[in-house]
C-alpha cells in the first residue's frame, strides 16, 4: 500500500510539474503542441498501464516491479534537464541561460530570445514594484 501511495503521488506531482517546465522551456511556436503531446502520451501510458495491469490479473508485485522501469529513467533523466531560461534569468545566471537559451533556440535567435526575456522579466518586476505600492 505504501508503494501505491508513492506511486500516485510521484504520477501526481509530474502531472503538474512536467507541463509548466514544458511551457517554460519551449520556444513559443511549439509550445502548446509540445504541452499537448505531453498530456497525450501521459494518456497514452495511463491506458497501457491499465491494460498491463488487467493483463497481468492478481500479480501485483509484478505490476509494481514494471512501474519501477519508466520512474527510474525519469529520475536518471531529469538530472540531465537544464534549468528553465526565464529562471536564470530571473536569478541573473546569464551564462547558463544563454547555454539553456542555445539547446532550445537556433543560434541566429539565442541574442533574441535572451532580449526578449530580459525585457519581459524587466516589466514583470515594475509591475510588481508599483503593486507594493
Amino acid at each position: 500500500m505504501l508503494g501505491r501511495i508513492v506511486v500516485g503521488l510521484g504520477v501526481g506531482i509530474a502531472s503538474l510539474v512536467v507541463p509548466v517546465y514544458l511551457s517554460e522551456i519551449s520556444p513559443v511556436e511549439v509550445r502548446g503542441t509540445v504541452v499537448a503531446f505531453d498530456i497525450l502520451l501521459l494518456t497514452s501510458g495511463q491506458f497501457i498501464s491499465s491494460v498491463i495491469a488487467w493483463l497481468l490479473g492478481h500479480n501485483w508485485r509484478v505490476m509494481l516491479g514494471l512501474a519501477a522501469i519508466p520512474s527510474s529513467i525519469q529520475f536518471v533523466s531529469m538530472f540531465f534537464m537544464p534549468e528553465s531560461q526565464r529562471w536564470l534569468a530571473k536569478k541573473e545566471r546569464q551564462t547558463e541561460c544563454i547555454r539553456t537559451l542555445a539547446q532550445v533556440y537556433k543560434p541566429v535567435e539565442v541574442r533574441r530570445q535572451l532580449q526578449l526575456l530580459e525585457n519581459e522579466i524587466t516589466a514583470q518586476r515594475q509591475l510588481d514594484q508599483q503593486s507594493d505600492c
